[in-house]
């Protein structure tokens, strides 16, 4: 699950997916902050932006009730020029990419 603020995986397999998710909420947020064109190092400075304070309180709490949960806070993007389209197809993508493994990128 995703919102805005938060992604979260829950299952008995979860712990596999913080990378995904990290790197989802990192694809999602630079296609929102910067649109169709963007590179690797775009995507490090999305990764680097604060973390949504709201979103970290719900991953803890989260992780706390729920065995086997794992999640991350989204990122903080400001930005007058958002690009909304597409981003749940990014979402899936940034999940995606490190299950393809290093071969793949």
């Amino acid at each position: 699950m995703h919102t805005r603020y938060w992604a979260v995986a829950v299952g008995r397999d979860a712990h596999r997916h913080r990378a995904s998710l990290e790197s989802a909420v990192a694809l999602s947020a630079t296609r929102y902050r910067l649109g169709d064109v963007f590179d690797v190092h775009d995507l490090e400075d999305t990764a680097a932006l604060p973390r949504h304070a709201a979103g970290r309180r719900v991953v803890e709490a989260v992780e706390a009730l729920q065995t086997g949960a794992v999640g991350v806070p989204a990122v903080v993007v400001d930005t007058s020029t958002p690009t909304t389209i597409g981003l749940g197809d990014s979402f899936v993508g940034g999940f995606l990419a490190p299950l393809a493994g290093p071969r793949n990128r």
